[in-house]
């Protein structure tokens, strides 16, 4: 919630500048939009890869209590079909999470290559 706030008002502040408006103390960083973008996107993607994750296990769960019947088979069939879910969203939320620490990475090298 906070990464998705911190976009909204760098997007405002981008509008700002466009206009001509001068704001008192401008220092953001340039790509704190695209940071928190990235860092929204990654996170919004981890919540769904975490509710199919604990859906996978319930029904994994629930299908292994017993011996393998006819009656399991929808359990097996529903927490293969989370599993496959989660890969998708946690793979999603993975790139986004290494997207924005290369950003944050590649500013703070700049940084620190400068007095």
């Amino acid at each position: 919630m906070f990464s998705g706030i911190c976009c909204g008002l760098q997007r405002r502040l981008l509008l700002w500048r466009r206009r001509g408006w001068e704001v008192v103390g401008d220092r953001t960083w340039n790509d704190l939009g695209k940071f928190s973008g990235w860092m929204c996107g990654g996170s919004v993607s981890g919540v769904f890869a975490l509710a199919f994750r604990m859906y996978f296990f319930t029904f994994l769960y629930r299908g292994d209590l017993t011996d393998f019947t006819v009656e399991d088979f929808p359990f097996k069939v529903l927490s293969l079909r989370h599993l496959a879910a989660f890969g998708i969203f946690y793979s999603v939320m993975l790139l986004c999470v290494i997207f924005a620490m290369n950003m944050l990475l590649r500013r703070v090298s700049d940084h620190a290559s400068h007095r």
